[in-house]
């Protein structure tokens, strides 16, 4: 499935990684059912893709590792897998009224 910045998305299913890193405090929640919209799509080093969504701040400020090394600032993102597009469709009944609209009566020549 594809995604393309600016695209609203629903959330459809969370996972345990984001668990993981919404207990720690290091990023929002997503909702399942709630609508978001793509802001960037990241590529990790494992090569997955994660979606980073404009209604949620998941800037990561950066933290010293255990083996010294530094992990930098960025802003992280969310599975893909976590969510499908939003199809989002108008709702019109008006074609609806005109079939219950009668149609004009023709007056033929005598």
């Amino acid at each position: 499935m594809a995604f393309l910045i600016g695209q609203k998305v629903v959330c459809v299913r969370t996972c345990k990684n984001v668990d993981l890193l919404v207990s720690y405090d290091v990023i929002p929640p997503v909702v399942i059912g709630d609508v978001y919209t793509v802001g960037d799509i990241q590529k990790t080093k494992g090569g997955e893709i994660h979606l980073v969504l404009v209604e949620l701040d998941t800037w990561f400020e950066g933290a010293p590792c255990e083996d010294g090394s530094y992990i930098k600032a960025m802003l992280l993102g969310y599975p893909k897998q976590l969510f499908k597009p939003l199809i989002e469709r108008k709702t019109d009944i008006a074609v609806f009224e005109e079939l219950l609209t009668p149609a004009p009566k023709i007056v033929e020549p005598a």
